[in-house]
């Protein structure tokens, strides 16, 4: 999943985004792009339960993006890393 926030990530946020995240499944991937609005989480938890991970780190608003949408570019902000 993707979502775009309002306002850029910083460094603190990534970090409490990827504890309130791991606190639905542990095992989950996050990343948040530091300075952007872009967080990608994979893992066994819902939109909901991604959504509320946001929220509890203080990230809101929060847009889920279409992913047939992205342009894929290796290494940049719609890449998953899966091609590396």
């Amino acid at each position: 999943m993707q979502f775009t926030t309002i306002h850029p990530i910083t460094q603190i946020m990534a970090a409490a985004i990827t504890d309130a995240v791991r606190e639905y499944d542990a095992g989950a991937i996050v990343r948040a792009e530091v300075s952007s609005q872009r967080v990608m989480i994979e893992g066994d938890l819902s939109v909901a339960q991604a959504r509320a991970a946001l929220f509890m780190a203080h990230c809101d608003p929060v847009e889920l993006q279409d992913g047939a949408d992205l342009v894929h570019i290796q290494g940049g902000h719609t890449c998953c890393g899966h091609c590396t």
